[in-house]
C-alpha cells in the first residue's frame, strides 16, 4: 500500500543516524482508517494486551477532545507508531503552562527494540519542543516500560500514578535538559 504524502502533511521530520527518517503528522482517520482498523484488530501474540482497547480509548478521546491530537508516525515512509498531545493532567509539576503531555503507543509489529523507542520518544520530544511555547514535556507511560523512558534523553521518572485503569509513571523533560542531552535539530 503506498502512502502518499504531501510536505504540507509532515508536521515534523528528523533523521537518527541509527535508525533512519522519522516523519510525524497529525492523523486523517479517513486516509488511515485501513492501517488503524489493522493495528485495531491485529490479535498476534506480539501484540500488548489491552493494546487494542487503548488504542480505541485514544481515537475516541481525540475524536472528542479538541486539545488532544494524535499523530502518525513514520519510520523511513512506513507507519511506525501513534502518540498522542495533550494537556497533562497528572503530575504537579507538569501543570505550569508551557508542559504539554505524551502518549507513546508503537504499531502491533513485534519489534520492542527499547533503542528504537528511544529513537521514537526523541524524535517526538523535538517536535513538541519545536513550538517556542512549549517547554516541557509530560510523558505518561505504562509502568513496565519506565526504563524506556529513563533512557530518552533527559527524561527525570517523577511519580507514579493510575490512568486509564493502568498504573502508569510519570516522566518530564524540560527544554534545557533535553538541549543538554542532545542539542535540539531543526526540523526538515
Amino acid at each position: 500500500m503506498a502512502w502518499t504524502r504531501t510536505p504540507q502533511d509532515i508536521a515534523f521530520s528528523t533523521f537518527d543516524l541509527n535508525w533512519g527518517f522519522f516523519a510525524l503528522r497529525p492523523i486523517d482517520i479517513r486516509a488511515d482508517v485501513t492501517l488503524l482498523r489493522r493495528w485495531l484488530l491485529d490479535a498476534r501474540p506480539a501484540t500488548a494486551p489491552g493494546r487494542t482497547t487503548k488504542v480505541r480509548q485514544l481515537l475516541e478521546t481525540m475524536l472528542l477532545t479538541p486539545e488532544r491530537r494524535v499523530y502518525l508516525g513514520f519510520r523511513d515512509d512506513v507507519p511506525a507508531f501513534l502518540f498522542e498531545t495533550f494537556p497533562p493532567e497528572h503530575a504537579t509539576p507538569g501543570k505550569r503552562s508551557g508542559a504539554v503531555g505524551v502518549r507513546l503507543l508503537a504499531s502491533p509489529t513485534g519489534d520492542e527494540n527499547p533503542e528504537l523507542a528511544t529513537a521514537i520518544l526523541r524524535t517526538i520530544v523535538k517536535m513538541v519542543l519545536s513550538d517556542p511555547a512549549a517547554d516541557r514535556v509530560v510523558l505518561e507511560s505504562e509502568v513496565t516500560h519506565a526504563r524506556l523512558t529513563r533512557m530518552a534523553a533527559g527524561f527525570h521518572s517523577e511519580q507514579r500514578t493510575t490512568a486509564h485503569g493502568t498504573e502508569v509513571r510519570i516522566s518530564t523533560c524540560t527544554r534545557a535538559d533535553v538541549e543538554e542531552e542532545h542539542p535540539l535539530e531543526a526540523a526538515g
